[in-house]
């Protein structure tokens, strides 16, 4: 379905931009795709596509709030100097009302348990949520029926180890690093796939993936910091 959802997105896309260009051809109106920030589309599409699939996220939102903040910018319909100014503190509202809404959204887990081993803290969550802001913290997650999970660093550190989890199904764990870094230890019995747009950040995938296996899929949003699977 999410896979159908996308094509469509595109499809339509497409097909506009055929129209514009042939539009411009007769003289109807004038088209340019290589307008004044055209690059800027670059990020606002896939958020567009990503909010279609999957629901507004905070990796999404703040994908496509860079990226219109940047293209208001390059349009000169902000005042100068602002539009980079103004995108920093735009970020810290985005990722302060996931934390209130969109984190916070969730219900509880009936089958919540965490244990404290030394510095790391062992879970059994389903969905797990992980969260480090100006601070870091290690995890472990041993669910034997793995639903997916988020986490999201803000000028923090997560270290998440995922290696021993099981899952029947495909899933989705979101990674955002906002001035942080997120490493994440992958389940060792499982196809891996890492998706996502670095913007003035990195993500790499280092980890085992094993043919014929449930999947799990990371998406990762990193804005000047870094997501590491393993």
């Amino acid at each position: 379905m999410k896979g159908k959802v996308s094509r469509i997105v595109w499809g339509v896309i497409l097909i506009i931009v055929g129209i514009g260009f042939t539009g411009d051809l007769f003289h109807w109106w004038n088209f340019d795709l290589f307008f004044e920030g055209w690059w800027t589309l670059f990020l606002i599409i896939p958020a567009v596509v990503s909010m279609v699939r999957d629901g507004i996220n905070v990796g999404n939102s703040i994908l496509g709030i860079l990226g219109l903040v940047l293209l208001l910018d390059r349009q000169r319909i902000l005042p100068d100097g602002v539009g980079l100014k103004i995108l920093f503190p735009i970020l810290l509202v985005v990722a302060g009302l996931a934390l209130l809404i969109g984190l916070g959204r969730k219900p509880k887990d009936p089958n919540h348990r965490m244990v404290n081993v030394g510095s790391l803290k062992l879970d059994f969550d389903a969905f797990p949520e992980y969260i480090a802001i100006f601070s870091g913290s290690d995890h472990k997650n041993n669910n034997k029926d793995f639903k997916g999970g988020k986490a999201l660093a803000i000028f923090g550190g997560l270290d998440i180890d995922l290696s021993e989890v099981s899952f029947y199904e495909d899933v989705t764990f979101e990674c955002v690093a906002v001035f942080g870094g997120i490493s994440v230890k992958a389940p060792t019995f499982a196809q891996v796939q890492v998706t996502g747009v670095p913007i003035f950040g990195g993500n790499s995938n280092e980890a085992a993936s094993v043919q014929n296996a449930p999947q799990i899929t990371f998406h990762c949003v990193s804005i000047f910091g870094g997501c590491e699977i393993l």
